[in-house]
């Protein structure tokens, strides 16, 4: 940013961490100018809690604005005057709530509904968007549709999520052909510099071998002569327990095999122009290359596999390549991209009104277990079942939260059942 202001040559420098930040949404306890959640707790001199598993964003969040709140009104003063918020899919209800309060003047805030896609969708929502953008300028149509009719099941006959008509325009489609048991959908096509109408944005690759990723690679840069490595990313999108093993053996075997840089994305964010960017789903955000190779071992209809498979397939702005194995109903799948390649569109048979009321059962089912908070789960789990008194619950839980530890599920038990006699 100080860079850019350079370059245009402007008269006066911005203040930089005085008037202009530019950060994550968390930071470094201490470092006020590393991250929103810091700069706050700094600037209202409030405690900075490290997140945990039972401890987490939506609790933080929940205490800080809290504690902002019981702030004198005539000694309230404003941390910012404007807030533009990036990736805003990911942030809990409480985060918007504590920079409401602590905003002066207006926030901006910008996100992608089909990375949230499996949230209850019924008339009495709100709708707190004021712009929809409608068209993606940054990923080909139909990369875009085959990736949604992925993470929506709508190439399967049980479909993940359904909308209404308004609500498929409100997406980005448009309806070409509506009758009683299919609709077809289509979006409108990006004509940039010279593409071709036949190419071809998304390849479904049945391996998943290291031989056939090198293959690839060397595929694209014959193809694409003047293509950097680092406008290639490969990106293991299953979180499986051997997911950093299979990436290290990966980047040891490009770097022998074929005598290529590579970065190792899960372990050093920078991207770098002469590297390939070798990670996994939990590292990719914000990010996107020309090139793109998914490796998906696991096929499943679980809903955050099928939204972090929509979103690593839309990192790519030229092709993705799917490296999949034994996928079910891969036939329908292929011949829903076959579909999109041709026509650009996607035909879907329609739930009927018993898989429409199974879509919302699962909808609601998994919004109100995203909704419980860790002080519901203490008390499920520890008061309820009578391992923990209720007099006890609070100061246990302040003693936790403060530990600035993590705890799996069991250890947690064992914590509290070590300290429960002393309070």
């Amino acid at each position: 940013m100080p860079n850019f202001f350079d370059f245009m040559r402007v008269d006066k420098q911005i203040k930089w961490n005085e008037k202009l930040w530019v950060s994550h949404a968390w930071g470094s306890q201490g470092n006020p100018n590393s991250g929103l959640y810091a700069l706050i707790c700094d600037f209202y001199q409030l405690p900075f809690h490290r997140y945990s598993r039972f401890f987490g964003y939506k609790e933080i969040f929940a205490e800080l604005l809290e504690n902002i709140r019981k702030i004198p009104k005539e000694e309230f003063k404003f941390c910012l005057d404007y807030l533009l918020i990036d990736e805003s899919q990911d942030f809990p209800k409480e985060f918007f709530e504590l920079i409401e309060l602590v905003v002066k003047k207006k926030i901006y805030a910008a996100g992608d509904v089909f990375q949230n896609i499996f949230a209850k969708t019924d008339s009495n929502t709100k709708n707190i968007v004021d712009i929809n953008l409608r068209q993606c300028y940054r990923t080909d149509p139909r990369t875009l549709m085959f990736a949604h009719g992925l993470e929506l099941g709508l190439f399967e006959l049980e479909k993940l999520q359904w909308f209404s008509n308004e609500q498929w325009k409100l997406l980005g489609y448009e309806i070409k052909k509506n009758n009683k048991r299919t609709i077809t959908l289509t979006r409108t096509p990006n004509i940039r510099f010279s593409e071709e109408e036949n190419y071809e944005s998304v390849k479904l690759v049945e391996d998943t071998s290291e031989e056939k990723i090198c293959e690839l690679v060397n595929q694209i840069r014959v193809e694409n002569e003047t293509v950097k490595l680092g406008e290639i990313a490969i990106i293991f999108v299953n979180q499986k327990t051997d997911i950093f093993q299979r990436m290290d053996s990966l980047t040891n075997r490009i770097l022998m095999d074929l005598n290529l840089d590579v970065v190792r994305g899960y372990e050093e964010k920078q991207t770098y122009e002469n590297k390939i960017y070798v990670t996994n789903a939990n590292n990719v955000k914000g990010l996107e290359f020309p090139f793109v190779i998914c490796v998906v071992d696991d096929f499943s209809a679980d809903y955050q596999f099928r939204s972090s498979l929509y979103t690593m397939i839309t990192r790519s702005f030229l092709r993705s390549y799917i490296l999949l194995n034994n996928w079910p109903e891969l036939s329908s799948i292929k011949k829903g991209l076959m579909k999109i390649n041709a026509d650009r569109e996607i035909e879907v048979s329609k739930p009927n009104r018993d898989q429409l009321a199974t879509i919302k059962r699962k909808i609601n089912l998994l919004n109100l277990s995203n909704a419980k908070s860790i002080g519901e789960l203490f008390d499920e789990e520890l008061v309820k079942k009578g391992v923990l008194k209720e007099t006890s619950k609070q100061k246990i839980k302040e003693l936790f939260k403060h530990s600035g530890l993590t705890y799996t599920l069991g250890e947690f038990s064992r914590f509290v059942d070590s300290v429960k006699n002393l309070y």
